[in-house]
């Protein structure tokens, strides 16, 4: 399986996360399965958009991929895209998501252990 997921921080400095109908894991990134057999930037970020529209109704930008890797609890292949500053305030959930919400970057850290380094990086974390 392979996943878009969409990173997004507000001015505030809060980042968007959602709590996962699944709990596999219990809260991440809105995200979008996908078929990719090579990688291809654009459909990346094509995806990262449905992902956050489906997943929080809110719409924005993707502006490029951060970094990629295989999760360590779903297996999954999960590509990280940084988002651009949200085009509406329609947040609620859908998809896989029964919660979505803004939270500090240091409560996104606890909710989200095993955060991707490079989306740590980016978030201004470490």
């Amino acid at each position: 399986m392979k996943v878009a997921l969409a990173v997004l921080k507000n001015e505030n400095g809060q980042v968007l996360i959602g709590k996962r109908a699944d709990g596999e894991p219990p809260w991440s990134f809105p995200g979008h399965d996908m078929v990719l057999e090579t990688f291809d930037p654009d459909y990346v970020l094509d995806q990262a958009d449905l992902a956050l529209e489906d997943e929080t109704g809110l719409t924005a930008d993707a502006n490029s991929v951060i970094g990629y890797r295989e999760h360590p609890a779903t297996k999954a292949m999960c590509y990280y895209v940084a988002m651009g500053k949200p085009i509406n305030n329609k947040l609620k959930p859908g998809g896989s998501l029964t919660e979505v919400k803004w939270v500090k970057l240091v409560e996104a850290l606890r909710l989200m252990p095993d955060m991707y380094g490079p989306v740590k990086q980016y978030l201004g974390l470490g």
